[in-house]
């Protein structure tokens, strides 16, 4: 019985100590090293299956409708901001009419200040809207784009803080205890000009907005060229008065009432667009944002789970049985 088990003994030492039995340790290793990478690599391409599941719920269309309304309010809010209340307030280079207007009908400049903090905001949601819809061309360059646009709305929304000065100079009761009438007319002024310095800072921003955006839409293919030209042209108005008020003190040209019309033409073609539909086929490097949650809905009808990409699905099948396989040997060997 003892020299049958030295037997069996010195027969397991042989196996142990072949190459043979090396080596199947280590395709056991590997086999085993195979598995975890097979589920890394799978719990990696779900991840990123859902990434692209939430990429795909706004479409072409959704950002063609927001930056479209967006851009057809901040028209509206602007237009009746300036041009209804503003000029019936202020009156260039007399202080003391614009202070009793302001004081007279002081809600007609809080309303203003509203509009224009509404513009501030909306300017921010077209800014992330046509950087959704312009990413395909060059994703780069339209977030460089969305962010001058950002940066302007900050700009403009820091500067509307002048006209709430204004107001607190000409509404508060020590304002004309400290000092003169004549002294709180020409403060009023100067927060006045504030505000629209601060703006035309903020406009030359706007204009290197419009410049790469033109770009990004002449480059397109699925935007009428014509609309990146016009936006091109606008930005050289921006930044031509923009830089002209701050080199040259007379300066008093205005380029942008005759080259500032390449978003207004823009807003139109997105109403358009939006009412007229998106055509798939001409978005660039967009499939799955385009079609991948119809493929995915139709495939769950189909087989009644969840879809899976196409490349996971061959990564799944083509490994599924050596990772059973490595699966098995691991547990045996433990």
């Amino acid at each position: 019985m003892s020299s049958l088990n030295e037997e069996q003994t010195d027969t397991m030492r042989w196996r142990r100590s072949s190459p043979d039995h090396h080596s199947n340790l280590s395709v056991r290793r590997c086999s085993c090293a195979g598995h975890k990478i097979d589920e890394s690599e799978k719990e990696k391409a779900m991840h990123s299956d859902k990434d692209i599941s939430r990429f795909s719920e706004i479409s072409p269309r959704t950002a063609v409708i927001v930056a479209g309304l967006g851009l057809f309010m901040m028209t509206i809010l602007a237009f009746f901001a300036n041009f209804f209340l503003f000029s019936n307030l202020i009156v260039p280079g007399d202080a003391k009419t614009t202070s009793v207007h302001i004081m007279a009908s002081g809600e007609l400049l809080r309303i203003g200040i509203s509009c224009f903090l509404v513009v501030a905001l909306l300017d921010v949601v077209v800014a992330w809207a046509l950087y959704v819809l312009l990413q395909p061309v060059n994703k780069h360059l339209s977030l460089l784009a969305a962010w001058f646009r950002v940066v302007y709305a900050a700009i403009f929304a820091t500067a509307l803080n002048n006209l709430l000065s204004v107001l607190q100079l000409l509404t508060g009761a020590d304002s004309f205890k400290v000092f003169a009438t004549n002294q709180v007319h020409a403060q009023v002024m100067v927060f006045l000009s504030a505000f629209q310095s601060g703006w035309d800072i903020g406009l030359v921003l706007f204009g290197l907005h419009l410049l790469v955006l033109g770009s990004l839409v002449f480059k397109s293919g699925y935007i009428p060229r014509w609309l990146g030209v016009l936006l091109t042209i606008s930005s050289v108005g921006y930044l031509v008065d923009g830089f002209g008020k701050f080199l040259l003190p007379d300066y008093h040209l205005a380029m942008t009432l005759f080259t500032g019309w390449g978003e207004l033409f823009l807003m139109f073609w997105l109403l358009w667009r939006a009412m007229k539909g998106f055509d798939k086929r001409r978005f660039p490097g967009a499939a799955v944002a385009l079609d991948g949650r119809a493929h995915r809905e139709g495939d769950e009808k189909e087989k009644g789970g969840p879809n899976e990409s196409h490349s996971l699905h061959t990564l799944w099948t083509t490994r599924s049985s050596s990772a059973q396989r490595g699966a098995k040997t691991c547990s045996q060997e433990q």
